[in-house]
C-alpha cells in the first residue's frame, strides 16, 4: 500500500489525461458473450469458463490444438494519442517455455505494442516481432499483469505485480494494429493457464486481488496527498524544478520509506517525465533516472539502507539494453 502512495504522491507531479474509454470483465462467464471474439484457432476447444470457480476462464490446449482471443472494442481502447492501460490476472500452470506461445497475451495500439510469453516461473516481454526481448522470473502461482502506454508515449511500461518489469518501444504493430489478444497460438504444443480477469485504462481492479486491494487503499490516501498538490503543481511546467518538487514530496513523506518503494515511484515519474521528453539513449534515461533519484533520496527517510546505495540498486535494475 505505501508503494501505491509514493507512486501516486511522485505522479501527481506529472497528470496526464487517460483516454475515456474503458472495459471491464471479471472473468465471468462465456467471453463470446462478454466482449470477445475469436482472434485464431478454435478457441471454444480450450477454453472453459466459470472454471475452476466461478470469475475464472480455464486455459487447456492439447496437442495441435491452439486458440485464442481477442477484445472486440480493442480499436476504441488502445489509441497512443489517449494513452491505454491494459491489466488482467493469470496462472500459468504448464507450458512448453517462454520461447513458445502457448500461453500468451499482447497488446498494439495504432503504433505498436509489446508481446508477453507466459511460464510458471518465468516470462518474455517482447515487441510483437521479438526484435528484442527481456526475460524476467517470477514465483508459481498467480499474477497480476498490467500494460502502461501514456499518451503519446514512446515507451510502454510492464508490470508485474504492481512492479515495472520491463519498457518496451512500442513502434512495432506487428500483432495489430489496435488489437489486445489472448490464450495459445502454438496449435502444436501443450499449455495450461487461469485468466481471471481483464480490464482497460482503468486505474482500480474490481477483482479480489492483492494488488486490486492495495490500489483501492492507495485511492483512500489521495485526500491527505493532496495537501502536497498546491506546492507540487510548480513543478508540471518545468522541468528544471524537479529537484524542488521531490523535496517538497519527501516533505510529505513523514514516516520512513522502503529503497523499493522509492524505486517504484521514481522510475513512475520518470517514465511521465519520457512521455513529454523521450530519452534519446540509453544514457540520457539513465541521467533522467539519477536526477530525480539524488532529489528524492538526498530528502527521503529511507527504512532499509543508505541513499548511495539505494540509488546504485535502482540504476542497476533500469532496462538499458
Amino acid at each position: 500500500m505505501r508503494i501505491q502512495s509514493i507512486a501516486i504522491a511522485i505522479a501527481a507531479v506529472f497528470m496526464v489525461s487517460q483516454a475515456s474509454a474503458f472495459f471491464v470483465w471479471d472473468g465471468a462467464g462465456d467471453p463470446a458473450a462478454n466482449g470477445f471474439t475469436a482472434g485464431g484457432g478454435d478457441p471454444a476447444s480450450i477454453f472453459t469458463f466459470d472454471t475452476p470457480s466461478a470469475g475464472f476462464l480455464k486455459q487447456n490446449t492439447g496437442v495441435g490444438q491452439s486458440g485464442n482471443l481477442d477484445l472486440i472494442t480493442a480499436p476504441a481502447e488502445l489509441v497512443l494519442a489517449g494513452g491505454w492501460s491494459v491489466e488482467f490476472g493469470l496462472e500459468v500452470i504448464s507450458s512448453p517455455g517462454i520461447t513458445s506461445y502457448a500461453v500468451f497475451s499482447s497488446a498494439t495500439d495504432d503504433s505498436g505494442g509489446v508481446l508477453v510469453r507466459h511460464s510458471p516461473t518465468e516470462v518474455r516481454i517482447s515487441k510483437p516481432s521479438e526484435s528484442s526481448h527481456l526475460d524476467v522470473a517470477i514465483s508459481p502461482g498467480p499474477h497480476v499483469f498490467r500494460f502502461n502506454r501514456p499518451p503519446g508515449a514512446s515507451f510502454i511500461s510492464v508490470f508485474i505485480d504492481g512492479v515495472l518489469a520491463h519498457g518496451v518501444l512500442g513502434n512495432d504493430a506487428a500483432f495489430g494494429p489496435s488489437r489486445l489478444v489472448f490464450g495459445d497460438g502454438t496449435g502444436g504444443q501443450d499449455g495450461e493457464a487461469i485468466w481471471d480477469y481483464l480490464m482497460t485504462n482503468g486505474n482500480t481492479s474490481t477483482a479480489i486481488t492483492a494488488l486490486g486491494q492495495a490500489e483501492e487503499d492507495a485511492a483512500d490516501c489521495a485526500t491527505d496527498l493532496a495537501t502536497c498538490q498546491s506546492d507540487l503543481d510548480t513543478c508540471q511546467a518545468d522541468l528544471a524544478a524537479l529537484a524542488t518538487c521531490a523535496s517538497d514530496l519527501a516533505d510529505c513523506l513523514a514516516d520512513c520509506a522502503t529503497c523499493a518503494e522509492l524505486e517504484t515511484g521514481i522510475v513512475d515519474a520518470v517514465c511521465n517525465v519520457l512521455a513529454s521528453y523521450p530519452a534519446t539513449s540509453p544514457q540520457a534515461l539513465e541521467d533522467a533516472v539519477t536526477a530525480l533519484a539524488n532529489s528524492v533520496l538526498d530528502n527521503a527517510n529511507i527504512c532499509d539502507t543508505d541513499a548511495a546505495t539505494c540509488l546504485a540498486t535502482i540504476i542497476g535494475n533500469l532496462p538499458l539494453k
